[in-house]
């Protein structure tokens, strides 16, 4: 399975060197059985990465491919926009700050900036999490249509910590607490003796994703957390009026 997979990035690697490929070419360039290849450019033409000529039966790089670097050159561009706002939380709050998007139904930790004390929360950007799971991504959950609710809720939920909300209808009562408050908090449930609040961000009136504030519990008091909420809300509003965001989403 990995060695077809590797061979398949392979033959698309090779449309840098040249706009169009025969079959034959491949296969030879690639010192590849013919058969072999073919099934390769035969699944990729499927999923529209490869379009085959109906005349010179040659194949050049299909829509597919242009749809995902348009979604690479559009994550690019909101984290340089966005970095600035995580920057400017983390000086406010002392703690870690991250940007989270909604990519095709999960969580994605678009960037982040690591907090400044001797024990911080290290945020991992490009990870990604369940919708179910933590503050961060119920924020984003809990305003998306309720059939991808109740999706997300019907499949297997996994336990990260002694913490995690394992039970769909606890989550769904969270879920109405964040809609009323407009905010969202979890205590150690993706990583133990961590505190996450953040608050959901929409362009153009729609959910795209999450920001967040997050640190060890030990330093967190309940006072910190008010004062994180009003934060949030200052940045979100700022966010949610960038101009060059409504261009991108």
């Amino acid at each position: 399975m990995l060695k077809t997979l590797d061979l398949s990035l392979k033959v698309l690697e090779l449309f840098k060197e040249r706009n169009e490929w025969s079959l034959k070419e491949l296969s030879e360039y690639m010192d590849e059985n013919t058969t072999k290849i073919y099934r390769i450019v035969d699944t990729l033409e499927k999923r529209d990465f490869l379009k085959k000529d109906a005349n010179t039966k040659r194949y050049k790089l299909g829509v597919g491919i242009l749809e995902l670097g348009n979604k690479v050159n559009s994550n690019f561009e909101f984290k340089e926009i966005i970095h600035p706002y995580l920057l400017y939380l983390t000086e406010k709050t002392g703690e870690s700050s991250f940007f989270t998007i909604l990519e095709d139904n999960q969580a994605l930790t678009l960037d982040a900036v690591s907090g400044k004390g001797r024990i911080r929360y290290a945020v991992t950007t490009g990870s990604t999490a369940p919708l179910y799971a933590g503050a961060s991504y119920r924020s984003i959950l809990a305003y998306l249509p309720g059939y991808l609710i109740d999706a997300t809720l019907s499949n297997r939920i996994e336990q990260f910590t002694k913490n995690s909300k394992t039970n769909p209808n606890l989550i769904r009562q969270d879920l109405i607490s964040i809609r009323e408050n407009g905010y969202a908090i979890s205590h150690g449930e993706l990583t133990e003796d961590v505190i996450a609040v953040a608050v959901p961000i929409f362009i153009g009136g729609k959910i795209i994703g999450s920001l967040t504030v997050s640190g060890p519990a030990y330093r967190i008091t309940d006072k910190d957390v008010d004062s994180y909420i009003q934060i949030l809300f200052e940045t979100k509003k700022i966010i949610e009026m960038n101009e060059q965001l409504l261009k991108i989403v």
